[in-house]
């Protein structure tokens, strides 16, 4: 069976009432990079911080993704940025994603499988979250970046009604 590429905490998951919030479900596991960047991309600003094993390739993957987001979004719409969550994304491994003694705020059944998830309702105040299985194939943790990202930027230019969430994302893995 074809392990899920990406869902959408804010649209496909139920959380549980005991859930915590993503930071304190990430205080036991070890990150050797912490890259903060704060940018503008394509006239939107992007306000990042990345704990993950991978370091400047998960952020030039970022940047790279949000360019191709942010000028389909312009193009389709013609909208303007309305939010700025900072965005935390978390590399990890995939056992660790796929544990839901990890992701404790997950109550998606214990056999499915993924290799990256964005949430911005249950992230801390004002911000949101991505969080990336950095023990896959290279190609695929890109898409599930691309995938992720497509989500992150349709929150952020407040497209709900206006532009599919999921079609932006799998979009963006294609390119």
């Amino acid at each position: 069976m074809r392990r899920v590429l990406a869902l959408v905490v804010s649209n496909l998951f139920l959380l549980s009432a005991h859930a915590g919030t993503h930071t304190e479900a990430m205080e036991n596991i070890e990150f050797s990079n912490i890259i903060e960047k704060s940018t503008k991309i394509e006239g939107a600003y992007l306000n990042l911080t990345y704990q993950g094993s991978l370091g400047d390739e998960i952020i030039d993957q970022i940047v790279v993704s949000s360019i191709h987001a942010i000028k389909i979004i312009r193009e389709e719409t013609g909208v303007t940025q309305c939010r700025r969550s900072r965005l935390n994304v978390y590399g990890m491994s995939y056992k660790e994603i796929n544990d839901r003694s990890v992701m404790s705020f997950l109550d998606i059944g214990s056999t499915l499988k993924i290799d990256g998830l964005y949430d911005r309702r249950y992230s801390e105040s004002n911000t949101a979250s991505i969080f990336i299985a950095e023990d896959i194939d290279r190609q695929l943790i890109k898409e599930t970046i691309a995938h992720e990202l497509g989500h992150y930027w349709h929150d952020m230019f407040c497209l709900e009604g206006v532009m599919d969430t999921e079609k932006l994302a799998v979009r963006l893995e294609k390119i």
